[in-house]
């Protein structure tokens, strides 16, 4: 996998939510409605292949189902059916792979979520404006990274979603805990 894991469930969330506007598009019979839909599909395939995963064929195979539908010899009307028939299918794929990278991010972001909340209970979440925000992350991951009771789901974390995501997923965690306080 390459990339962010949160960058891709974002990613595949925002492409996800275009969905209802192309399906939209066929029902105003917008002219243009088929090319959109195509250029969804070649977006989301582009964006799986990008990031490694194979999913990218299953888009692949029905952006040419679209093709071949768009090149017969039928009446209109006929091919936006046959091109609408697939939108269940496609947006399945993209929807089973967000849900799986989500869970993921989620996990993590709970067990992150956890951990400092006790070590802010503890009264050992102080940092002031003068301490560089970056550096106070990084030196919790470290501390965690370095308890003997933490390193291995740190180290899970780092596995299933990668360092600088589990940086961000803390950074985000500080910020939203301190806003609680």
């Amino acid at each position: 996998m390459k990339g962010s894991t949160l960058d891709i469930v974002q990613g595949l969330f925002d492409k996800l939510q275009q969905v209802p506007d192309r399906v939209s598009a066929f029902e105003r019979r917008d002219g243009n409605s088929a090319m959109l839909w195509l250029q969804w599909l070649s977006e989301s395939e582009k964006m799986l292949k990008d990031h490694g995963f194979a999913e990218c064929a299953a888009l692949a195979g029905i952006r040419a189902d679209v093709l071949v539908q768009l090149s017969e010899k039928q009446v209109r009307k006929e091919k936006l059916i046959a091109v609408l028939k697939t939108v269940n299918a496609a947006q399945a794929v993209l929807l089973e792979k967000y849900n799986t990278l989500s869970e993921k991010v989620e996990n993590v972001r709970t067990f992150l979520r956890q951990v400092l909340m006790q070590i802010n209970d503890a009264g050992m979440l102080e940092y002031d404006d003068n301490t560089d925000f970056t550096s106070f992350v990084n030196f919790l991951f470290q501390q965690m990274n370095s308890n003997a009771q933490l390193s291995g789901s740190i180290h899970n974390a780092v596995a299933t979603l990668g360092k600088n995501d589990v940086l961000r997923l803390i950074a985000e965690t500080l910020t939203q805990i301190k806003s609680e306080i």
